[in-house]
Protein backbone atom coordinates (compact mmCIF):
# COMPACT_ATOMS: atom_id res chain seq x y z
CA UNK A 1 0.00 0.00 0.00
CA UNK A 2 1.29 3.68 -0.94
CA UNK A 3 1.78 5.68 1.96
CA UNK A 4 0.60 8.51 -0.20
CA UNK A 5 -2.61 7.20 0.57
CA UNK A 6 -2.31 7.82 4.04
CA UNK A 7 -0.95 11.36 3.83
CA UNK A 8 -3.90 13.92 3.11
CA UNK A 9 -1.37 16.98 2.89
CA UNK A 10 0.78 14.92 0.21
CA UNK A 11 -2.52 15.14 -1.98
CA UNK A 12 -2.38 18.60 -2.24
CA UNK A 13 -4.01 20.26 1.23
CA UNK A 14 -1.24 23.38 1.83
CA UNK A 15 -1.55 25.19 4.94
CA UNK A 16 -3.60 27.90 3.83
CA UNK A 17 -6.52 25.38 3.42
CA UNK A 18 -5.83 23.63 6.94
CA UNK A 19 -6.33 27.07 8.62
CA UNK A 20 -9.51 27.57 6.76
CA UNK A 21 -11.03 24.26 8.15
CA UNK A 22 -10.93 25.94 11.96
CA UNK A 23 -14.31 25.58 13.12
CA UNK A 24 -16.42 28.53 14.15
CA UNK A 25 -18.77 28.12 16.99
CA UNK A 26 -22.50 29.93 16.80
CA UNK A 27 -21.26 32.54 18.77
CA UNK A 28 -18.08 34.29 17.35
CA UNK A 29 -16.73 37.53 17.98
CA UNK A 30 -15.57 40.10 15.26
CA UNK A 31 -13.10 42.54 15.83
CA UNK A 32 -15.47 45.36 15.72
CA UNK A 33 -17.65 44.00 17.98
CA UNK A 34 -14.66 43.08 20.63
CA UNK A 35 -13.37 46.92 19.65
CA UNK A 36 -16.98 48.37 20.57
CA UNK A 37 -17.53 46.16 23.51
CA UNK A 38 -14.62 46.84 24.71
CA UNK A 39 -15.49 50.86 24.23
CA UNK A 40 -18.26 50.50 26.28
CA UNK A 41 -17.58 47.37 29.28
CA UNK A 42 -14.05 47.37 30.39
CA UNK A 43 -14.18 49.52 34.17
CA UNK A 44 -10.83 50.61 33.31
CA UNK A 45 -11.76 52.59 30.25
CA UNK A 46 -14.75 53.78 31.72
CA UNK A 47 -13.44 54.86 34.80
CA UNK A 48 -10.80 57.33 33.26
CA UNK A 49 -13.65 58.89 30.79
CA UNK A 50 -15.43 59.75 34.47
CA UNK A 51 -11.89 61.24 35.19
CA UNK A 52 -12.54 63.74 31.84
CA UNK A 53 -15.71 64.77 33.67
CA UNK A 54 -14.48 65.27 36.88
CA UNK A 55 -11.57 67.44 35.59
CA UNK A 56 -14.02 69.22 33.93
CA UNK A 57 -16.15 69.94 36.65
CA UNK A 58 -13.28 71.20 38.22
CA UNK A 59 -12.87 73.85 35.22
CA UNK A 60 -16.51 74.61 36.34
CA UNK A 61 -15.57 75.38 39.73
CA UNK A 62 -12.64 77.69 38.67
CA UNK A 63 -14.82 79.56 36.69
CA UNK A 64 -16.80 80.57 39.04
CA UNK A 65 -14.37 82.88 40.60
CA UNK A 66 -14.68 85.59 37.67
CA UNK A 67 -18.38 85.63 38.74
CA UNK A 68 -19.52 87.85 42.07
CA UNK A 69 -21.12 85.66 45.39
CA UNK A 70 -24.95 86.93 46.14
CA UNK A 71 -25.75 84.82 49.82
CA UNK A 72 -29.69 85.53 50.83
CA UNK A 73 -28.92 86.53 55.44
CA UNK A 74 -32.43 85.90 57.62
CA UNK A 75 -32.46 86.07 60.86
CA UNK A 76 -35.10 86.27 64.17
CA UNK A 77 -34.16 86.63 68.02
CA UNK A 78 -36.72 87.06 70.97
CA UNK A 79 -35.18 88.08 74.11
CA UNK A 80 -35.71 88.94 78.00
CA UNK A 81 -34.36 91.54 80.61
CA UNK A 82 -34.34 91.38 84.11
CA UNK A 83 -33.01 94.71 85.82
CA UNK A 84 -30.87 93.45 88.71
CA UNK A 85 -31.08 97.03 89.50
CA UNK A 86 -33.46 100.35 88.26
CA UNK A 87 -32.78 101.04 84.76
CA UNK A 88 -34.39 104.23 83.87
CA UNK A 89 -33.18 104.00 80.42
CA UNK A 90 -34.96 101.17 79.97
CA UNK A 91 -38.14 101.85 81.77
CA UNK A 92 -37.34 99.06 84.23
CA UNK A 93 -37.27 99.12 88.39
CA UNK A 94 -35.47 97.00 90.24
CA UNK A 95 -36.65 93.34 89.43
CA UNK A 96 -38.76 94.10 86.99
CA UNK A 97 -38.85 92.34 83.27
CA UNK A 98 -39.36 92.82 79.90
CA UNK A 99 -39.43 90.89 76.57
CA UNK A 100 -38.79 91.42 72.77
CA UNK A 101 -38.15 89.99 69.09
CA UNK A 102 -37.23 91.05 66.12
CA UNK A 103 -35.89 89.84 63.07
CA UNK A 104 -33.33 91.23 60.09
CA UNK A 105 -33.33 89.93 56.52
CA UNK A 106 -31.60 90.85 52.91
CA UNK A 107 -28.84 89.96 50.61
CA UNK A 108 -25.27 90.54 50.91
CA UNK A 109 -22.69 90.59 47.52
CA UNK A 110 -19.13 90.51 46.91
CA UNK A 111 -16.67 90.56 44.29
CA UNK A 112 -13.31 90.09 43.73
CA UNK A 113 -12.02 92.76 41.09
CA UNK A 114 -8.74 92.11 41.17
CA UNK A 115 -6.12 89.41 43.03
CA UNK A 116 -3.01 89.45 40.84
CA UNK A 117 -4.68 87.77 38.53
CA UNK A 118 -5.10 84.82 40.28
CA UNK A 119 -8.55 83.53 39.23
CA UNK A 120 -7.41 83.73 35.83
CA UNK A 121 -4.47 81.43 36.47
CA UNK A 122 -6.62 79.00 38.17
CA UNK A 123 -8.66 78.77 35.29
CA UNK A 124 -5.84 78.06 33.73
CA UNK A 125 -4.53 75.67 35.37
CA UNK A 126 -8.28 73.74 35.28
CA UNK A 127 -7.86 74.30 31.49
CA UNK A 128 -4.35 71.74 31.92
CA UNK A 129 -6.60 69.33 34.40
CA UNK A 130 -9.26 68.27 32.09
CA UNK A 131 -6.27 68.07 29.31
CA UNK A 132 -4.44 65.95 31.30
CA UNK A 133 -7.15 63.74 31.86
CA UNK A 134 -8.02 63.68 28.49
CA UNK A 135 -4.26 62.41 27.69
CA UNK A 136 -4.47 59.96 30.55
CA UNK A 137 -7.70 58.22 28.80
CA UNK A 138 -5.82 58.12 25.63
CA UNK A 139 -2.96 56.77 26.98
CA UNK A 140 -5.83 54.02 28.62
CA UNK A 141 -7.02 53.39 25.52
CA UNK A 142 -3.64 52.91 23.69
CA UNK A 143 -2.71 50.48 25.92
CA UNK A 144 -6.11 48.97 25.93
CA UNK A 145 -5.99 48.57 22.19
CA UNK A 146 -2.78 46.90 22.26
CA UNK A 147 -3.53 44.45 24.75
CA UNK A 148 -6.86 43.81 22.78
CA UNK A 149 -5.16 43.76 19.65
CA UNK A 150 -2.72 41.14 21.65
CA UNK A 151 -5.26 39.40 22.88
CA UNK A 152 -7.81 39.15 19.56
CA UNK A 153 -4.35 37.74 17.45
CA UNK A 154 -3.40 34.96 20.12
CA UNK A 155 -6.97 33.67 20.13
CA UNK A 156 -7.24 33.55 16.22
CA UNK A 157 -3.63 31.87 16.34
CA UNK A 158 -5.34 29.53 18.74
CA UNK A 159 -8.06 28.59 16.38
CA UNK A 160 -5.99 28.76 13.56
CA UNK A 161 -3.49 26.40 15.67
CA UNK A 162 -5.61 24.29 16.55
CA UNK A 163 -7.35 23.53 12.91
CA UNK A 164 -3.40 23.28 11.79
CA UNK A 165 -2.25 20.66 14.59
CA UNK A 166 -5.01 18.56 13.64
CA UNK A 167 -3.93 17.99 10.22
CA UNK A 168 -0.98 17.45 11.30
CA UNK A 169 -2.05 14.50 13.69
CA UNK A 170 -4.10 13.03 10.75
CA UNK A 171 -1.42 12.63 8.68
CA UNK A 172 0.49 11.44 11.44
CA UNK A 173 -2.09 8.93 12.72
CA UNK A 174 -1.83 7.64 8.55
CA UNK A 175 2.03 7.44 9.03
CA UNK A 176 1.91 5.46 12.24
CA UNK A 177 -1.03 2.64 10.39
CA UNK A 178 1.31 2.26 7.64
CA UNK A 179 4.34 1.87 9.86
CA UNK A 180 2.36 -0.22 11.89
CA UNK A 181 1.75 -2.85 8.58
CA UNK A 182 4.95 -2.31 7.58
CA UNK A 183 6.12 -3.45 10.66
CA UNK A 184 3.28 -6.45 10.87
CA UNK A 185 4.09 -7.59 7.64
CA UNK A 186 8.12 -7.87 8.42
CA UNK A 187 8.61 -5.39 5.89
CA UNK A 188 10.51 -2.54 7.98
CA UNK A 189 11.89 -2.11 11.78
CA UNK A 190 9.69 -2.28 14.64
CA UNK A 191 11.23 1.69 15.49
CA UNK A 192 9.96 3.14 12.77
CA UNK A 193 6.64 1.99 13.77
CA UNK A 194 7.19 3.05 17.44
CA UNK A 195 9.08 6.54 16.35
CA UNK A 196 5.54 7.19 14.22
CA UNK A 197 4.00 6.31 17.47
CA UNK A 198 6.16 8.66 18.93
CA UNK A 199 5.68 11.80 16.83
CA UNK A 200 2.19 11.17 16.84
CA UNK A 201 2.06 11.69 20.75
CA UNK A 202 3.86 14.66 20.52
CA UNK A 203 1.67 16.64 18.26
CA UNK A 204 -1.51 14.90 19.81
CA UNK A 205 -0.31 17.03 23.16
CA UNK A 206 0.51 20.14 21.13
CA UNK A 207 -3.19 20.01 20.11
CA UNK A 208 -4.09 19.16 23.78
CA UNK A 209 -1.96 21.75 25.15
CA UNK A 210 -3.26 24.56 22.27
CA UNK A 211 -6.84 23.53 23.57
CA UNK A 212 -5.83 24.61 27.07
CA UNK A 213 -3.97 27.94 25.72
CA UNK A 214 -7.20 28.48 24.14
CA UNK A 215 -9.19 28.78 27.60
CA UNK A 216 -6.83 31.06 28.95
CA UNK A 217 -6.37 33.25 26.17
CA UNK A 218 -10.42 32.96 26.06
CA UNK A 219 -10.31 34.16 29.67
CA UNK A 220 -7.99 37.28 28.86
CA UNK A 221 -10.06 38.38 26.32
CA UNK A 222 -12.89 38.18 28.21
CA UNK A 223 -11.23 40.46 30.94
CA UNK A 224 -10.02 43.53 28.86
CA UNK A 225 -13.48 43.30 27.17
CA UNK A 226 -15.67 43.61 30.21
CA UNK A 227 -17.29 40.03 30.13
CA UNK A 228 -17.41 37.55 32.40
CA UNK A 229 -14.70 34.64 31.41
CA UNK A 230 -17.02 31.80 32.47
CA UNK A 231 -19.32 33.45 30.24
CA UNK A 232 -16.84 33.19 27.19
CA UNK A 233 -15.48 29.63 26.74
CA UNK A 234 -17.66 29.04 23.71
CA UNK A 235 -17.09 32.04 21.86
CA UNK A 236 -14.47 32.16 18.85
CA UNK A 237 -13.08 35.22 17.15
CA UNK A 238 -13.82 35.28 13.22
CA UNK A 239 -10.87 37.04 11.30
CA UNK A 240 -7.26 36.24 10.00
CA UNK A 241 -3.82 36.87 10.98
CA UNK A 242 -3.71 39.71 8.39
CA UNK A 243 -0.90 42.27 8.32
CA UNK A 244 -0.53 45.47 6.90
CA UNK A 245 2.61 46.47 4.85
CA UNK A 246 4.99 48.37 6.91
CA UNK A 247 5.72 51.80 6.02
CA UNK A 248 9.03 52.17 4.63
CA UNK A 249 9.72 54.75 7.30
CA UNK A 250 8.58 55.85 10.38
CA UNK A 251 8.92 59.61 9.83
CA UNK A 252 5.69 60.58 8.50
CA UNK A 253 3.65 58.71 11.47
CA UNK A 254 6.32 60.34 14.03
CA UNK A 255 5.30 63.73 13.00
CA UNK A 256 1.78 62.92 13.11
CA UNK A 257 2.26 61.43 16.87
CA UNK A 258 4.15 64.18 18.20
CA UNK A 259 0.97 65.86 18.21
CA UNK A 260 -1.54 63.17 18.82
CA UNK A 261 0.93 60.78 21.62
CA UNK A 262 -1.14 60.49 24.81
CA UNK A 263 1.89 60.63 26.89
CA UNK A 264 3.45 63.46 25.02
CA UNK A 265 0.05 65.32 25.51
CA UNK A 266 -0.18 64.51 28.87
CA UNK A 267 3.55 65.80 29.95
CA UNK A 268 2.55 68.90 27.69
CA UNK A 269 -0.42 69.98 30.18
CA UNK A 270 1.63 69.57 33.10
CA UNK A 271 4.12 71.92 31.97
CA UNK A 272 1.13 74.40 31.04
CA UNK A 273 -0.18 73.19 34.46
CA UNK A 274 3.00 74.07 36.17
CA UNK A 275 3.14 77.55 34.12
CA UNK A 276 -0.42 77.96 35.82
CA UNK A 277 0.69 77.13 39.35
CA UNK A 278 3.30 79.69 39.13
CA UNK A 279 1.56 82.59 38.04
CA UNK A 280 -1.13 81.72 41.06
CA UNK A 281 1.74 81.72 43.42
CA UNK A 282 3.09 85.22 41.84
CA UNK A 283 -0.41 86.52 42.26
CA UNK A 284 0.14 86.56 45.71
CA UNK A 285 2.33 89.11 45.94
CA UNK A 286 0.07 91.60 44.70
CA UNK A 287 -2.61 93.18 46.44
CA UNK A 288 -6.48 92.23 46.44
CA UNK A 289 -9.15 94.50 45.53
CA UNK A 290 -12.87 93.21 46.43
CA UNK A 291 -16.79 95.28 46.55
CA UNK A 292 -18.59 94.29 48.43
CA UNK A 293 -22.79 95.37 49.27
CA UNK A 294 -26.01 94.68 50.77
CA UNK A 295 -29.35 95.70 51.73
CA UNK A 296 -30.52 94.67 55.11
CA UNK A 297 -34.27 94.81 56.27
CA UNK A 298 -35.04 94.81 60.20
CA UNK A 299 -37.92 94.89 62.81
CA UNK A 300 -39.02 94.56 66.20
CA UNK A 301 -41.95 93.84 68.13
CA UNK A 302 -44.12 95.61 65.33
CA UNK A 303 -45.60 94.27 62.27
CA UNK A 304 -43.09 95.33 58.65
CA UNK A 305 -39.37 96.14 58.86
CA UNK A 306 -38.66 99.10 60.87
CA UNK A 307 -35.09 99.56 59.51
CA UNK A 308 -33.47 99.63 55.92
CA UNK A 309 -30.13 99.48 55.75
CA UNK A 310 -28.23 99.75 51.88
CA UNK A 311 -24.56 99.50 52.52
CA UNK A 312 -21.45 99.14 50.10
CA UNK A 313 -17.66 99.69 49.87
CA UNK A 314 -14.60 98.56 48.12
CA UNK A 315 -11.82 96.87 49.82
CA UNK A 316 -7.68 96.48 49.57
CA UNK A 317 -5.46 94.00 50.67
CA UNK A 318 -2.20 93.75 50.68
CA UNK A 319 0.67 91.32 52.74
CA UNK A 320 3.33 93.27 53.81
CA UNK A 321 5.25 90.23 55.17
CA UNK A 322 4.59 86.63 56.08
CA UNK A 323 8.08 85.30 56.73
CA UNK A 324 9.16 85.18 53.04
CA UNK A 325 6.79 82.18 52.34
CA UNK A 326 5.62 83.94 48.90
CA UNK A 327 8.85 84.10 47.65
CA UNK A 328 9.64 81.16 48.30
CA UNK A 329 6.72 79.54 47.29
CA UNK A 330 7.31 81.27 43.71
CA UNK A 331 11.12 79.59 43.79
CA UNK A 332 9.40 76.44 44.51
CA UNK A 333 7.16 76.82 41.68
CA UNK A 334 9.24 77.90 38.95
CA UNK A 335 11.84 75.11 39.78
CA UNK A 336 9.02 72.36 39.32
CA UNK A 337 8.21 74.08 36.32
CA UNK A 338 11.62 73.52 35.42
CA UNK A 339 11.62 70.36 36.05
CA UNK A 340 8.36 69.38 34.04
CA UNK A 341 9.99 71.17 30.79
CA UNK A 342 13.10 68.94 31.28
CA UNK A 343 10.72 65.79 31.74
CA UNK A 344 9.05 66.36 28.45
CA UNK A 345 12.55 67.23 26.77
CA UNK A 346 13.55 63.40 27.71
CA UNK A 347 10.25 62.17 27.05
CA UNK A 348 10.32 63.40 23.57
CA UNK A 349 13.95 61.62 23.27
CA UNK A 350 12.40 58.47 24.89
CA UNK A 351 9.01 58.37 22.39
CA UNK A 352 11.40 58.92 19.35
CA UNK A 353 13.60 56.54 20.14
CA UNK A 354 10.59 53.75 21.13
CA UNK A 355 8.72 54.42 17.75
CA UNK A 356 11.86 53.99 16.26
CA UNK A 357 12.33 50.23 17.45
CA UNK A 358 9.03 49.32 17.47
CA UNK A 359 8.75 50.36 13.53
CA UNK A 360 12.06 48.57 12.66
CA UNK A 361 10.83 45.26 14.69
CA UNK A 362 7.03 45.45 12.67
CA UNK A 363 9.34 46.15 9.09
CA UNK A 364 11.37 43.23 10.22
CA UNK A 365 8.57 41.01 11.33
CA UNK A 366 6.59 41.89 8.17
CA UNK A 367 9.43 41.46 5.49
CA UNK A 368 9.37 38.06 7.04
CA UNK A 369 6.46 36.31 6.04
CA UNK A 370 6.90 35.75 2.55
CA UNK A 371 10.29 33.77 3.08
CA UNK A 372 8.36 31.71 6.09
CA UNK A 373 5.57 31.33 3.34
CA UNK A 374 8.39 29.40 0.80
CA UNK A 375 9.45 27.65 3.36
CA UNK A 376 6.29 26.24 4.01
CA UNK A 377 5.58 25.57 -0.31
CA UNK A 378 9.11 23.90 -0.39
CA UNK A 379 9.01 21.39 2.54
CA UNK A 380 5.39 20.31 1.27
CA UNK A 381 7.19 19.21 -2.04
CA UNK A 382 10.11 18.16 -0.52
CA UNK A 383 7.65 15.39 1.50
CA UNK A 384 5.63 14.98 -1.15
CA UNK A 385 8.75 13.56 -3.81
CA UNK A 386 10.25 11.98 -0.57
CA UNK A 387 7.00 10.27 0.09
CA UNK A 388 6.55 9.01 -3.16
CA UNK A 389 10.10 7.76 -3.09
CA UNK A 390 9.76 5.89 -0.04
CA UNK A 391 6.23 4.49 -1.28
CA UNK A 392 8.41 3.29 -4.20
CA UNK A 393 10.99 2.11 -2.09
CA UNK A 394 13.70 4.35 -3.39
CA UNK A 395 14.14 5.85 -0.20
CA UNK A 396 15.13 5.40 3.58
CA UNK A 397 12.59 5.65 6.49
CA UNK A 398 14.77 8.29 8.05
CA UNK A 399 14.73 10.43 4.77
CA UNK A 400 10.85 10.42 4.87
CA UNK A 401 10.63 11.18 8.58
CA UNK A 402 12.86 13.75 8.00
CA UNK A 403 11.54 15.76 5.23
CA UNK A 404 7.98 15.48 7.17
CA UNK A 405 9.83 16.93 10.38
CA UNK A 406 10.85 19.66 7.66
CA UNK A 407 7.62 20.28 6.66
CA UNK A 408 5.49 20.10 10.10
CA UNK A 409 8.40 22.45 11.42
CA UNK A 410 7.96 24.61 8.66
CA UNK A 411 3.82 25.33 8.52
CA UNK A 412 3.88 25.53 12.27
CA UNK A 413 7.11 28.23 11.73
CA UNK A 414 4.49 30.59 9.22
CA UNK A 415 1.88 30.55 11.65
CA UNK A 416 3.51 31.72 14.32
CA UNK A 417 5.55 34.13 12.10
CA UNK A 418 2.01 35.53 11.19
CA UNK A 419 1.32 35.46 14.93
CA UNK A 420 4.74 37.47 15.32
CA UNK A 421 4.26 39.93 12.78
CA UNK A 422 0.11 40.63 13.94
CA UNK A 423 1.46 41.42 17.14
CA UNK A 424 4.49 43.68 16.44
CA UNK A 425 2.51 45.57 13.65
CA UNK A 426 0.25 46.50 16.93
CA UNK A 427 3.00 47.08 18.89
CA UNK A 428 3.75 49.53 16.49
CA UNK A 429 0.77 51.42 16.75
CA UNK A 430 0.47 51.64 20.51
CA UNK A 431 3.92 53.79 20.27
CA UNK A 432 2.52 55.79 18.24
CA UNK A 433 -0.64 56.37 20.26
CA UNK A 434 -3.58 54.97 18.41
CA UNK A 435 -6.64 54.23 20.48
CA UNK A 436 -9.93 52.47 20.05
CA UNK A 437 -11.43 55.15 18.73
CA UNK A 438 -8.59 55.45 16.22
CA UNK A 439 -8.96 52.07 14.72
CA UNK A 440 -12.82 52.12 13.71
CA UNK A 441 -12.38 52.43 10.29
CA UNK A 442 -9.89 49.64 9.92
CA UNK A 443 -10.20 46.19 9.08
CA UNK A 444 -10.04 43.09 11.64
CA UNK A 445 -6.55 42.74 12.53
Amino acid sequence: MSILSFCPLARGLCLGAALSAAPLASSTLTWDQARQQTLQGNPGLVSAHLAVEAAQQGLALADAGFWPSLNAVAGVNRDQTTALDALPALGLGSGQSSTGAGYSGGVQAAWTLFNGFGTLYARSHGMQQVAQAQAQYGAASAALLLSLHQAFNQLLYDQQNSALLKAIVDRYHQDTLYQQMEFQSGQTARWTFLKSQSDEAQVQWDLEQNGLNTQSDQAALAVLIGRDPESFTEVQVDGDLTVAQAPADDKADWAKALETLPALRLQRAVVAANEASLGQVDAAIYPTLSASGSYMLSGGDTLGPQEAVLAGGLSLSFNLFNGGSNLAGVRQARAVLEGSRNDLANQLLQLRGAVRKAWAAYLAAADRLPSDHLATVAGEERFKTVGALYSAGRAAYLDYEQAETIYTQAEQQELSARLSAAQAQAAYQDQLGLGLEDVQASPAP
